[in-house]
């Protein structure tokens, strides 16, 4: 597993985590190529939910999943995740102390050739605002899915992990 790209990691992670636990649940937001979670769509069935381009919707849905007993996994663009659904990320994950994992990919200048508005600077600092939330920069496959994993099993807090 660890010769994977970071993506392939998450989506593998994912997948083990849903075979085993039927609360986990897969939110993605147009960007499921970008993730390699389109390869698991199918085994996930309904535990699979794309919102479309509305993260911060996106955000809502999670928050709601998390009331009612699942855990979900979030993913976006990391702006999309921080600047754009700020506000739902805040109040209805952190403030509510909902359990999500949010990860946001394509991180820093990696995404440079979609211009300005996919790089974000600030995702780290916006999200360490935050109450009752734990942030995550991944490096590497390893860490990757050992924070996953230890994500998936902290039920107390609203997660941020960071892909870059």
């Amino acid at each position: 597993m660890f010769n994977l790209e970071m993506r392939q990691v998450y989506s593998q992670t994912l997948l083990e985590l849903a075979q085993k636990d039927e609360r986990v649940v897969c939110l993605e937001a147009d960007l499921s190529s970008s993730i390699s979670t389109n390869k698991i769509k199918e085994e996930l069935g309904k535990r699979y939910i794309n919102v479309g381009i509305m993260e911060a919707e996106e955000m809502g849905v999670a928050a709601g999943l998390s009331v009612t007993g699942y855990i979900p996994f979030i993913h976006t663009f990391a702006p999309f995740a921080t600047r754009r659904a700020f506000d739902q990320v805040f109040i209805s994950l952190g403030f509510a102390q909902n359990h999500a994992i949010i990860v946001g990919s394509d991180a820093g200048v990696t995404a440079e050739m979609n211009g300005g508005t996919h790089m974000p600077f600030e995702d780290l600092a916006l999200m360490r605002a935050i109450p009752n939330i734990s942030v995550y920069e991944v490096s590497d496959p390893h860490q990757f899915k050992y924070i996953l994993e230890h994500c998936y099993k902290n039920e107390r807090f609203a997660l941020y992990s960071y892909c870059s």
